[in-house]
């Protein structure tokens, strides 16, 4: 009997430490990562079953063409085939984020795929709280764009996303977990996730933490609401990115949106996490979170204290020129994340040691 588990994420559910553990540190003759040649499989995955390829983000940020599309989808089509004509391993794992966010009839393409190919096919996701997946939602955003704090689009309906996979797989075939550290082996995501699937965690767990201090946050928020308008056109989303992972390195408190902003949305969506709720067999409301700075108005965003000014600035002096004119406060923190932002343009590169230049 060969088995086939599809681990879906979504978004900020601890899912690239489990793709880095699974794609690096896996040695058991019994699973296997299937051998795409990434980590992050959801991508090629997307790319593969959507009924629209050339429409997918992750093609337009790279400035793909349809052609240029065509022929990944090539290469991934003969990486998948080799991946599983070239294996005997009675456990085959995939991630991916993007995989939550396929539509139906892409999700029934890979369904039909993956049943020819395997004797059984689960589902394995997880669900973080509302007021969780809208403040990591918010934090995914401002990377590269403008946020709004009118925050209704930022949530994510739960029937939407998992009711989808129910409905294309069959629940009996999908395996949903709130995402709570307090309810993991060690408070460890990943060896849930091998708990979950029968495999005996590996010596090594890579982390991955994406997440931003409140004072990258504040950065952010200030450049985007203050400059990005004419000054972001110049840059990529890949510029973006860069740029993000070097403020990932600044130091300060966790962020935190005031409840004043995110529980209207939580309540006008009630419906939808009692669903969720239902789905899983418990609560999605949160702990009381009392140690990190909350940030309810625009004036909280742009309120930098000066020793996280001071802290940006070496930063982004460690990676390029800093601007002419030293301003104060919120305008200050915009210029030099647009100066972050050339230096990464111009050739200054996230590695996994650090930035080199």
């Amino acid at each position: 009997m060969r088995r086939c588990f599809l681990h879906i994420g979504p978004h900020k559910t601890g899912t690239s430490s489990i793709q880095q553990t699974l794609h690096f540190e896996l040695d058991d003759p019994d699973f296997e990562y299937a051998r795409l040649g990434v980590a992050n499989q959801g991508p090629m995955l997307m790319s593969l079953f959507s009924a629209e390829p050339e429409r997918y983000s992750g093609h337009r940020r790279r400035g793909r063409t349809e052609a240029m599309v065509k022929a990944y989808n090539l290469e991934a089509r003969q990486k998948l085939r080799q991946a599983l004509r070239g294996s005997d391993v009675p456990n085959v794992i995939f991630s991916g984020e993007a995989i939550s966010q396929m539509r139906q009839d892409g999700l029934e393409k890979l369904r039909d795929f993956l049943n020819r190919k395997f004797d059984e096919v689960t589902v394995i996701g997880y669900m973080r709280s509302p007021k969780a997946q809208i403040q990591s939602r918010f934090q995914q955003r401002i990377r590269s764009q403008p946020v709004s704090l009118e925050l209704d689009r930022l949530y994510m309906g739960y029937r939407r996303i998992f009711g989808t996979f129910d409905e294309v797989f069959g629940a009996a075939n999908c395996r949903f977990f709130k995402f709570a550290a307090e309810l993991f082996p060690d408070g460890d995501v990943v060896r849930h996730f091998c708990e979950a699937v029968g495999l005996t965690p590996p010596a090594i767990i890579r982390r991955s933490n994406e997440s931003l201090s409140a004072p990258a946050i504040q950065a952010l928020y200030a450049y985007h609401h203050l400059l990005g308008e004419g000054d972001g056109r110049q840059f990529t989303p890949m510029n973006f990115k860069a740029a993000a992972e070097i403020l990932s390195r600044l130091p300060g408190p966790r962020f935190r949106l005031g409840s004043q902003l995110v529980d209207p949305v939580v309540a006008a969506n009630a419906e939808d996490v009692a669903w969720a709720e239902a789905r899983i067999g418990t609560t999605l409301a949160d702990a009381p979170d009392k140690g990190n700075v909350a940030f309810a108005t625009e004036a909280d965003f742009l309120d930098i204290a000066a020793r996280d000014l001071d802290a940006l600035e070496e930063l982004v002096a460690a990676h390029g020129g800093l601007p002419a004119d030293r301003d104060v406060g919120a305008m200050w923190a915009a210029q030099l994340v647009a100066s972050l932002l050339t230096a990464v343009r111009n050739g200054a590169r996230v590695t996994r040691q650090g930035i080199a230049s």
